[in-house]
């Protein structure tokens, strides 16, 4: 296929988004996340968030996320954040903060209590469009704020938690 000068190329990242989420459990379990094999290269994690901002910059959306695609990578993080090295940690809770920043409907997500579920949360799923993440709440954030042994990150999950747009 050649473009002319002027023409576009329209993408449906769709599949990219599907794969790039399906894969952030396997990342939970990586001793490397951040580690660089090489000097001057980049690390997994890098690589992920370069990628995460890309989908959720509107510049290359064209638009802002939809509500259930933040939800539901803000949830996947803050999950496999429960299981990563604190600087990977840092970078998840500054990347859901900017999410639930941009999209007030994630804000519901912060209270574990008096909310009404209309189904079931599906963590297993591996699409972001059929997981429903609305049907949860962020319960990973109590977990940082009152289990992680650097105080870093339990300052970070509590400034989240205690979060309320301007």
């Amino acid at each position: 296929m050649k473009l002319g000068i002027g023409e576009a190329l329209n993408m449906d990242l769709n599949d990219f988004i599907t794969n790039l989420y399906a894969m952030l459990l396997p990342l939970s379990f990586s001793i490397e996340i951040d580690a660089r094999p090489l000097p001057n290269s980049t690390s997994i994690l890098d690589v992920l968030f370069r990628a995460l901002n890309l989908i959720f910059s509107p510049r290359t959306s064209g638009t802002t996320a939809s509500p259930w695609r933040s939800a539901a990578f803000s949830k996947r993080l803050l999950t496999v954040s429960l299981h990563w090295p604190t600087a990977a940690v840092l970078r998840s809770l500054e990347f859901v903060r900017g999410l639930v920043a941009k999209d007030p409907k994630l804000e519901a997500m912060l209270a574990t209590e008096d909310r009404i579920f209309n189904g079931v949360y599906r963590a297993d799923v591996d699409d972001p469009q059929l997981c429903h993440p609305f049907e949860s709440s962020f319960w990973e954030l109590h977990a940082l704020y009152r289990q992680h042994w650097d105080p870093r990150v339990r300052m970070e999950a509590e400034n989240l938690l205690n979060y309320k747009s301007v």
